[in-house]
């Protein structure tokens, strides 16, 4: 009787730790690109970008978007990270944009054409019942890092 319960409890444990792998094996992550960045204000107290990203999902069920974290370099240097609600659904084959915003207060003055690159991380869900209980107990979350560049014209 000992030996078949310590072999039960051998299955529940590898049914356990194969269900994080199994709530995300048929969905593939989103694609991250950059859009544009848009320039909303700039005043002598700070400036306000505006970042449009966009993601694609190549798989055929919807795929509800959750959290962004980013980061927004401008010519390499940091000058905003944050975090966002994504409150977006990709639609399957679908592309969904998102845009984030970035204020910070520059260290000297700023040139007209500047590289910007956006660094992060975004959080999505699989859709099913397991999946979703899964990422409500933070057992599974699973997410896509991006690194997207692109021209900001901030004049």
């Amino acid at each position: 009787m000992l030996r078949f319960t310590q072999r039960l409890i051998q299955v529940l444990m590898i049914f356990v730790a194969a269900l994080p792998l199994a709530a995300c094996s048929s969905t593939s992550d989103p694609k991250v690109r950059l859009i544009g960045v848009e320039l909303r204000e700039k005043t002598s107290e700070g400036v306000v970008l505006a970042i449009t990203l966009e993601a694609d999902n190549e798989t055929d069920r919807a795929l509800p978007l959750r959290d962004i974290n980013y980061s927004v370099y401008l010519n390499g240097e940091r000058v905003f990270t944050g975090e966002r609600s994504a409150e977006a659904t990709i639609r399957r084959f679908g592309s969904q944009r998102v845009v984030l915003p970035a204020a910070f207060v520059p260290k000297g003055p700023l040139e007209k054409r500047m590289t910007c690159r956006i660094e992060g991380d975004l959080t999505y869900l699989v859709p099913g019942a397991l999946a979703e209980a899964l990422f409500d107990a933070d057992v599974v979350r699973p997410s896509v890092s991006f690194s997207v560049e692109g021209e900001a014209t901030l004049e």
